[in-house]
């Protein structure tokens, strides 16, 4: 708990220092749950032969799994969707809707499932990936949710999924949309951004997901000029 590893000497280790001069050692760990920076790791040795005062160790420096320095102890970094978006191509009741999820990882995201909700009410058509994405997926809407097993995505590259439904009849504004990866430490359940916020064609909420509207003649008036025979 205090940092600091004590390891005792094993057999014949003194006079294998004093033939090769070097040696090595390895030990596993459990990371913390916390992110950490790469603060300096020392190191000193004292034995009855000798000692040597406590010494930075040199670590290599480089990238693990997106993560700048993940390869020098102790840095520990957070696995985290740092992008995660939804839009939606049309709000009219009862049409054909193309719903695009965009995420973007911290570190490498293996292959998962991952579920999408609410989509209460529409029926899944088909789904796909773009961009990184070219492996075969799996797909199925269960009550609100649409659930599907993702490929693996590399760190800090975007992947969009792409599925379409057929949107409910019944009329509603967007609820709060949320994306569960299966891995637990991505954090359980998260929010996903709405993408294009704003007002489009008159209506609020136009590409935001499951918005649901009618479109319909506010006035509905004919007049002629005369009725005059011939």
């Amino acid at each position: 708990n205090d940092g600091v590893l004590v390891l005792g000497p094993c057999a014949g280790f003194e006079s294998a220092w004093l033939d090769s001069k070097s040696f090595y050692f390895t030990f596993d760990v459990t990371n913390g749950p916390d992110d950490t920076g790469a603060t300096e790791v020392t190191m000193a040795l004292t034995n009855t032969l000798f000692s040597i005062d406590a010494t930075n160790m040199a670590r290599p420096g480089k990238t693990v799994k997106g993560f700048s320095r993940g390869s020098d102890p102790p840095v520990v970094r957070l696995k985290s969707l740092n992008v995660k978006s939804i839009v939606q191509s049309t709000p009219v009741a009862g049409a054909r809707n193309r719903i695009d999820v965009t995420v973007e990882s911290s570190s490498d995201v293996p292959e998962m499932d991952m579920s999408v909700w609410p989509l209460t009410g529409a029926t899944f058509l088909e789904g796909s990936y773009t961009s990184v994405c070219t492996s075969a997926i799996e797909w199925h809407l269960q009550g609100p949710s649409i659930n599907f097993r993702t490929c693996v995505l590399e760190a800090t590259k975007s992947a969009t999924i792409t599925f379409y439904i057929t949107n409910p009849t019944t009329l509603q504004t967007s609820p709060d949309m949320s994306i569960q990866p299966s891995d637990p430490i991505f954090g359980g359940v998260l929010t996903l951004e709405k993408g294009k916020p704003g007002t489009f064609f008159g209506i609020a909420g136009f590409y935001e997901p499951m918005t649901v509207v009618r479109f319909e003649f506010t006035k509905k008036r004919i007049a002629q000029s005369t009725p005059v025979a011939s």
